[in-house]
This record gives C-alpha cells, sequence and structure tokens, in this order.
C-alpha cells in the first residue's frame, strides 16, 4: 500500500492477534473486508502492482485499512470453525485497534455477508456498505 504505515496487530477476544496497516489520511474511514485480505497477505500484496495501484486510489480519499484475516499472512490462525460472527468480531477488533469509531466498508467477493452482518450488528459504526 503505498504511504503504508508499518504493520500493527489487534486482539481479538479469544486472545488471537490479527495483523493490520493503514494507508492514506482523508476525512473517511474505509476498513477493508475479506476479499483482497484473505487472497493476498500484506506482506505478498507489496509484490502486485494492480492491488498496489487500486489500494493506493483507495488511500486518496481516505485512510485505507486493510488486515489479514485469521490464517493469512501474519495473523495468527483458526482456532476453531470458522463463523460469520466470529469474522464480524474480528474486523471490529482491527477497527478498535485502527481507532475508527465508525466507517465505510468495502466487502468484495466472500467479504459481503461479512459486511452485512458487520452493518446488521454494528449500524452505529457503519457509514456505507460496498458489496462487490
Amino acid at each position: 500500500m503505498a504511504g503504508d504505515s508499518m504493520v500493527r496487530y489487534a486482539r481479538v477476544g479469544d486472545g488471537a492477534h490479527l495483523a493490520f496497516r493503514t494507508a492514506g489520511t482523508g476525512p473517511v474511514d474505509l476498513v477493508e473486508v475479506g476479499g483482497f485480505g484473505s487472497l493476498f497477505s500484506l506482506e505478498s500484496s507489496d509484490d502486485l502492482p494492480q492491488l498496489v495501484r487500486f489500494e493506493t486510489e483507495l488511500a486518496r480519499f481516505g485512510r485505507l485499512v486493510r488486515f489479514d484475516t485469521r490464517g493469512v499472512g501474519l495473523s495468527d490462525g483458526l482456532t476453531g470453525p470458522w463463523s460469520l460472527d466470529r469474522a464480524v468480531d474480528d474486523v471490529v477488533a482491527v477497527m478498535d485497534a485502527a481507532e475508527s469509531p465508525h466507517a465505510a466498508v468495502l466487502a468484495p467477493g466472500w467479504g459481503g455477508p461479512i459486511g452485512i452482518r458487520l452493518a446488521v450488528r454494528y449500524p452505529h459504526r457503519i457509514d456505507r456498505l460496498i458489496v462487490v
């Protein structure tokens, strides 16, 4: 990610650590859920010019928050079965660690159901939901 910050870690309620980083400084926080963050780790995405360009453009209008989902890249692995509610809890933990009280959510691919559940459970924290 262009202008990326160093990797930081969010601690989830079950003790797992999720790697995340931010880029950009605009007035809107944009949290990427699922999709690219589950396919390309924070480390490997820097080697993908198309993804770097995409994230650079996103970071031009706001602060992009991107994280490695459980079992990907620098984040801890799964400690039990995957669930939609657990994935939502992970997003909230990352938002808290990134000091993002509310954000727009970009939910591509399988991140769509996560983004929808997140918006239903935490409507006061989700300004916009973009399901791709």
